[in-house]
């Protein structure tokens, strides 16, 4: 079953919002969330995930620091 857009848009918003995520987070970092975090991992798939992160970036909700091997989301300051 295919977790619904919005719910998977508040899940990156909370994770971001998350003081664990102060310095941004990488896609797997959404996906997937190691025993010591706090944080709950986002629901849905990467593709699902992916397609949330563009409508949050062409909202201006979520921006993305490429400067390194990996990009960085983040939320919009």
């Amino acid at each position: 079953m295919a977790t619904d857009k919005e719910e998977i848009k508040n899940d990156i918003l909370t994770a971001l919002a998350h003081p664990e995520a102060e310095e941004g987070l990488y896609l797997n970092n959404l996906l997937v969330v190691h025993e010591e975090e706090e944080r709950r991992p986002v629901r849905g798939t990467q593709l699902e995930v992916l397609d949330a992160l563009k409508e949050l970036i062409e909202s201006g909700k979520v921006a993305t620091d490429e400067s390194g091997e990996d990009v960085i989301f983040s939320l919009k300051k």
